[in-house]
């Protein structure tokens, strides 16, 4: 029941008791000379004595953020609770809409709404907050919802987090690792701040593969593994999975992610109308035939062009592609985020190159102008155990190879090098392929969602 219906109910009984102690009165007065000064009502005024509701600045309702998940509930005080409605009803809030939150205040024992001056509440971030006197009713109006470049949202769901980063649209920046080539990015999309951690997918994966989702029940042809050899720990990249497994992954995750938070994101994947949720060899033809439905808001993979403009990301001129300002690109010859290309061997014996390459990658050999040497990495890392790019994205190169929704005939797409590979590989203007049923100790992925 709506607060403006329990408004109603609320001034009826009123009306009701109105008239109830009229007669009561009359009665005791006239029988008894009973004393009814100290009554009152049960709409929201207290008791005789009860202190005024003082805190203005109403808690844990924010500026809403495209892609996070509305409140509830507000932070709740001393003196009052209370709840939360949003216009218009989207759940997660989108871009460019103008929010408002009705917050419904309830006093606590002790405390009144009588006596609140008109307009004495604030909400932060809002640009207009109104409540009637005497009134518990706070309508906050916000302004509209947008992202800039860089921009985090968190998604938090059981007990499990992740970060996405916002990469603005309608971008042309060079390609290749000659940077020879331009593409452009109409629409803006979020990307996963790491790549997917196997504590994020095994937490999905045995959500979706449980019998008792019956005819919705996932399938997956490889169950993925922590790292490089299955012992390395939960914040390791996932490995051992196949695009096809990645996927039909995404869809599972947003199906998981609407389960656990309420949200109704649409699945990207599908295959003659219908979710993929199998990934095994009997499905293969769906699966090397899905449908992307990128107006979809449901998580899935990068496409190669998105995954290279968010890598080129570079907020000065360090190693970028002269012709390009605001934002600047790194060069296609180099790992992302580093500061010159990946094989120079300026300065020796601490080469340029290497020395960039150390900063921001994970990988193996690295060239001494002669021939590959081994750095002495032996697995995958931890997700962020290297500084970030521009766009504050961790392990674009190195680490593990992650796939991307690119095709190369019958075989897709991957990008961004390995552990165990050399720095050539690194290079954010390359790009490599094999069969969709591949999976290998060194390639995972990285989550992409369009706004």
């Amino acid at each position: 029941m709506d607060s403006v219906n329990k408004e109603g109910i609320m001034h009826k009984k009123g009306i009701t008791r109105v008239l109830f102690l009229t007669v009561f009165g009359f009665l005791c007065v006239g029988i008894m000379g009973c004393n009814l000064s100290g009554y009152s009502d049960d709409s929201g005024g207290g008791q005789s004595g009860d202190k005024v509701v003082s805190l203005a600045a109403i808690q844990g309702v924010g500026l809403p953020v495209s892609g996070a998940v509305p409140v509830a509930t507000i932070t709740e005080t001393a003196q009052y609770t209370g709840t939360v409605a949003w216009l218009p009803a989207n759940n997660p809030f989108v871009s460019f809409t103008v929010y408002t939150a009705t917050i419904t205040l309830v006093p606590k024992s002790g405390y009144t709404l009588k006596g609140v001056a008109a307009n004495y509440f604030t909400v932060g971030g809002a640009s207009v907050v109104t409540n009637a006197a005497d009134s518990g009713i706070v309508t906050a109006v916000f302004p509209p919802t947008g992202s800039v470049t860089g921009d985090k949202v968190v998604y938090n769901a059981g007990g499990v987090s992740f970060l996405m980063v916002y990469v603005p649209g309608a971008l042309t920046f060079p390609t290749g690792v000659d940077d020879n080539g331009t593409a452009t990015v109409e629409g803006a999309y979020w990307i996963g701040e790491t790549e997917v951690t196997y504590e994020l997918w095994k937490k999905v994966y045995d959500w979706a593969t449980d019998a008792s989702r019956g005819a919705n029940q996932y399938h997956f042809a490889n169950a993925g593994t922590q790292g490089d050899n299955g012992s390395r720990g939960i914040q390791h990249p996932v490995t051992l999975v196949s695009f096809r497994d990645s996927i039909v992954w995404c869809n599972a995750l947003t199906e998981w992610y609407n389960a656990q938070k309420g949200t109704s994101h649409e699945c990207v994947y599908t295959y003659g109308g219908g979710i993929l949720r199998d990934s095994r060899d009997e499905n293969a033809t769906a699966c090397d035939n899905a449908v992307a439905n990128a107006t979809d808001h449901g998580f899935r993979l990068p496409t190669g062009q998105e995954w290279e403009l968010a890598a080129r990301f570079r907020n000065d001129v360090a190693n970028t592609v002269s012709g390009y300002t605001n934002p600047y690109f790194t060069t296609g010859n180099s790992a992302s985020g580093a500061t010159t290309y990946h094989n120079d061997t300026t300065g020796d014996p601490n080469f340029a190159g290497k020395l960039s390459n150390d900063i921001v990658a994970v990988y193996k050999f690295y060239w001494n102008g002669s021939a590959w040497v081994d750095n002495g990495t032996s697995s995958t890392a931890t997700v962020k155990s290297k500084t970030p790019n521009a766009l504050g994205l961790y392990d674009m190169s190195g680490n593990v190879w992650e796939w991307c929704f690119l095709s190369a005939g019958n075989n897709r797409g991957f990008r961004g090098g390995s552990w165990c590979g050399t720095t050539d590989y690194m290079r954010i203007g390359s790009w490599y392929n094999d069969s969709p049923s591949m999976k290998a100790i060194d390639v995972g992925l990285r989550v992409a969602k369009t706004p």
